[in-house]
């Protein structure tokens, strides 16, 4: 008997949010995730990431109190690199001949820390390093005042998916 279209598709909206959790868990580069929930995906291939820019710190007076300063907040359009995928066919003679070892949440659970998480934390790392090598010639040592002030860098509230 087949499941109605409604309880497979809650069913499949849960199993995607545990294996994103996994994922998210492999991941030595997870800290970038935690604020993906801000990003707006458009369409398949961009998605928008918020961006607040601050004109940094003023002194403080005495007699006027704290500097004044300013905020602006917009989105930061990116389009992702890669769109990859997998495939794979679990049949009921599978899981039964493993004993149930060799079933759709045991490939995907290994899958996410084999395969995916080594993938994305390359792809983040290297789009990383790439963002500092656009830097070079204007920044000469890495400290925070040269590279807060440089127009390149903006805070951005994190991306769960590889850009």
């Amino acid at each position: 008997m087949a499941l109605p279209t409604n309880t497979i598709n809650a069913r499949a909206k849960i199993f995607s949010q545990i294996l994103d959790e996994k994922v998210v868990a492999s991941l030595t580069s997870g800290i970038l995730s935690a604020n993906s929930s801000r990003v707006q995906f458009v369409g398949g291939d961009e998605v928008k990431i918020p961006v607040i820019k601050t004109n940094g710190l003023g002194n403080y007076n005495r007699t006027s109190g704290y500097a004044s300063s300013s905020l602006e907040f917009g989105y930061q359009t990116k389009r992702f690199r890669f769109d990859r995928s997998f495939k794979f066919g679990i049949d009921a003679m599978d899981e039964d001949e493993t004993a149930g070892i060799l079933n759709t949440s045991n490939a995907l659970a290994v899958f996410a820390k084999q395969d995916e998480a080594p993938e994305v934390d390359s792809a983040r790392y290297s789009s990383l390093y790439a963002d500092i090598a656009r830097l070079d010639g204007r920044i000469t040592q890495y400290t925070p005042d040269k590279i807060l002030s440089s127009q390149s860098f903006t805070m951005t509230l994190g991306i769960s998916k590889t850009l």
